[in-house]
């Protein structure tokens, strides 16, 4: 079993979180026929998350702190590791010749400078190549008024509070993700799969991509019983609904609902990934609840049982609470702001 936190203890403590989220595409990218074998993990730190997921890649890793370079370097021993001292926001490793199939751009703040320099300097990349990516982006833009430009590539203030929330609510889906696949989509490459998930303001996500023609329908449709069960298993703890999940796994729902009332590990599975998509749900409430925009969450927490139409409560947010960390903030507030979130919508 994958540890909660790292040897170091330098990791947060969604380091288990993050292993899994990497662990599961990391499956489906063998599953297409993707290699591993040679990895780029800038913001390498004590080299945690590619001691357990990347050991067998060879790896060029880089980081600023010369103490953590060290004790990686003693770590990963051997020619097929190379960790230096540098600055990840450049591309340290631009005078290498191998061809790399994975990326891990692990930051804690911003990890795109260092995607794009990459992306311009690698001189080989990999046909069919999978990408992680750890962005703290919007708890400076939230906290701190510090929205990044991806187009001039640097940070500028937003002042207006309102505005900030607007910019958050579609930060991942019309910033983030938009820029990456501008970046990759003139090069031929597509994106074959993505996963997602938020913590507070911390957003974790990977996509697998490709320049080559891959039927993916018709490669689900050829997937074996246990594949496509794995596949199923997959998309529901991402969130999906099970619609979603059978039709990439290429089967029908009533083939899968007879698979689970005749497999009790099947089963079993089925109401561990349940909950995974609850917990999904309580992550994007976090999200949600400090960006004033709740009423989908109220829903999605409705359908996976998470929330009742329980008593009302008279509990106030007054105006120097509205910004605290909802960690912070009392089960009555929380509650308070679904509330008005409902009274805004409804």
């Amino acid at each position: 079993m994958m540890p909660k936190v790292s040897d170091s203890g330098k990791q947060h403590v969604e380091f288990y979180r993050k292993l899994k989220q990497r662990h599961n595409l990391l499956k489906e990218f063998r599953r297409i026929g993707g290699s591993m074998d040679v990895a780029y993990c800038p913001f390498f730190g004590d080299g945690d998350v590619a001691d357990s997921l990347y050991r067998d890649c060879d790896i060029y890793g880089a980081d600023l702190d010369p103490e953590r370079v060290a004790t990686a370097t003693e770590r990963f021993s051997g020619d097929n590791h190379h960790i230096k001292l540098a600055d990840c926001d450049d591309f340290p490793f631009a005078d290498t010749d191998c061809s790399f199939d994975l990326c891990d751009f692990d930051s804690y703040a911003n990890p795109y400078k260092s995607f794009l320099s990459f992306w311009r300097n690698s001189k080989n990349r990999s046909n069919r190549m999978i990408m992680f990516f750890t962005d703290f982006t919007k708890n400076r833009l939230l906290r701190f008024g510090q929205a990044f430009d991806f187009e001039k590539m640097e940070e500028r203030h937003v002042e207006d509070l309102n505005e900030r929330r607007e910019l958050a609510n579609r930060w991942f889906s019309k910033y983030t993700k938009e820029f990456v696949e501008t970046v990759i989509i003139p090069d031929g490459y597509r994106v074959l799969s993505r996963v997602k998930y938020n913590r507070e303001k911390m957003t974790y996500w990977g996509m697998i991509i490709s320049n080559v023609e891959f039927d993916k329908t018709k490669d689900n449709i050829q997937m074996s019983k246990a594949q496509a069960k794995s596949e199923i298993l997959k998309h529901m703890s991402n969130g999906h609904s099970i619609s979603y999940a059978t039709q990439h796994a290429g089967k029908s729902r009533s083939t899968v609902y007879k698979w689970r009332d005749e497999d009790s590990r099947f089963a079993a599975a089925w109401a561990y990934s349940l909950e995974d998509k609850g917990d999904t749900y309580e992550d994007f409430l976090y999200e949600a609840a400090e960006s004033g925009n709740v009423q989908a969450i109220i829903t999605g927490l409705k359908v996976n049982k998470r929330l009742s139409d329980g008593p009302k409560t008279s509990v106030e947010v007054s105006a120097d609470r509205v910004n605290v960390s909802v960690k912070e903030m009392t089960d009555d507030e929380l509650i308070a702001i679904i509330q008005r979130g409902k009274s805004k919508n409804g």
